[in-house]
């Protein structure tokens, strides 16, 4: 009779093992994007629907972000406790059963309750399948396998608000369905058994330490927050406010992650070719050229259409770059806490950028809007040529 030899702990994993473990976990958080893609538009449809203020309709859809900056201190002790494929089953779960009880408990103060709720298993999940990716890729192949988890990750989220026209935003069918994409979500993490990575050490989340380390990635993560929110909050906005009809202006926001979706897949390799800092001056200079260019084209679809795919596609491409500077920069038991840091700083850019668009669009009827996309951009190309030239000096060492 044979038996199973079990792995060693922290034994090295083979290729085909490392392709089946970055298998499941992105096949994983693609069914988590399209649940996130459906249930964002289906709350705020459903509170519209009600005759909810604006103001509770947009404090509901930053629940999330909020979830994540209060418990983003703690889930590094939970990866700890639990080991990175037990995580990803909680934290799915915690998000299932949340939002199972959405048809149940119907009133205003219980949707926001379970939307935090939602929002604490969803980023335990979203920062558990960075460490994961980052801990299972190498140096050699990361900013193509980060790459991949950012156009799968775009895909689901574009494809979730598709799947409103066949199930609708009314009743429990919806959350159901939404459901059944978190349920199905785990299953790809069947294949993960035995060769998940061991992530039972990991640092604590601590912001400014993790900033002083590694600048450019949390600058990055800073400003793709700022700029990808203000693109999906406002971006339709301007399109109105420009004189396009509400299909049309609705639109804007599918060529935008059309591009996001198919850029990752050339930006990725192109990482670890060109390295992350000279990628980093292209998208940041692309991002503040595209809010220049945007108000000239707005009126011809094709132009329209070709500046929103580069746009988009650049200013996502800075997430997946910083996630792989981040991977290079910290061990691995040090991913965890510089994920969650690397996911708290996004989701304070996601906060803070949007009002502040909204204000200066209304202070510059429609195009203030684009100053908050732009100037970000420029500043990070900034950063990252300062950054790469003093490396190139040798005052830095090489990341």
């Amino acid at each position: 009779m044979s038996h199973r030899i079990p792995r060693p702990a922290g034994a090295a994993l083979s290729p085909a093992e490392r392709r089946r473990s970055l298998v499941a976990v992105i096949a994983s958080v693609t069914a988590i994007g399209m649940t996130i893609g459906l249930v964002m538009p289906v709350l705020a449809l459903n509170l519209e629907a009600r005759g909810t203020p604006s103001f509770w309709v947009g404090m509901m859809a930053a629940m999330p972000p909020i979830a994540i900056l209060v418990c983003g201190p703690f889930l590094p002790a939970v990866v700890r406790r639990l080991g990175a494929l037990a995580s990803l089953y909680v934290g799915t779960g915690i998000g299932l059963v949340a939002l199972l009880l959405f048809p149940v408990f119907t009133s205003l103060p219980s949707w926001f309750a379970l939307r935090f709720v939602m929002g604490v298993g969803i980023a335990l999940g979203w920062v558990v399948s960075e460490i994961w990716i980052n801990a299972v890729a190498t140096d050699r192949n990361r900013g193509l396998v980060i790459g991949i988890y950012g156009a799968t990750l775009s895909a689901g989220l574009g494809t979730g608000p598709l799947v409103i026209g066949l199930v609708g935003t009314e009743g429990a069918l919806p959350f159901l369905v939404g459901g059944g994409l978190l349920a199905i979500s785990m299953l790809p993490l069947l294949l993960a058994t035995g060769v998940a990575p061991p992530l039972r050490d990991p640092h604590p989340a601590r912001l400014l330490p993790s900033l002083r380390q590694a600048p450019t990635a949390m600058t990055a993560a800073l400003v793709n927050g700022a700029t990808f929110s203000t693109q999906f909050a406002l971006l339709p906005v301007y399109g109105l406010r420009s004189g396009m009809s509400a299909q049309d202006a609705g639109t804007l926001l599918t060529a935008l992650m059309v591009g996001n979706i198919g850029l990752q897949l050339a930006l990725g390799p192109l990482v670890d070719r060109w390295g992350p800092h000279r990628l980093l001056m292209l998208c940041g200079t692309v991002t503040a050229l595209g809010s220049v260019a945007v108000p000239f084209v707005m009126h011809s679809e094709a132009l329209v259409w070709a500046v929103l795919f580069v746009w988009g596609g650049l200013t996502g491409g800075v997430y997946t770059i910083g996630l792989t500077l981040l991977g290079r920069r910290f061990g691995r038991a040090e991913l965890a806490g510089a994920s969650t840091a690397f996911v708290m700083i996004f989701e304070i850019g996601s906060l803070v950028a949007p009002p502040l668009a909204g204000a200066a669009m209304d202070l510059w009827d429609p195009h203030g809007m684009l100053l908050l996309v732009g100037l970000p951009g420029l500043a990070l190309a900034g950063l990252a040529a300062l950054r790469a030239r003093r490396m190139k000096r040798g005052t830095e060492p090489r990341l």
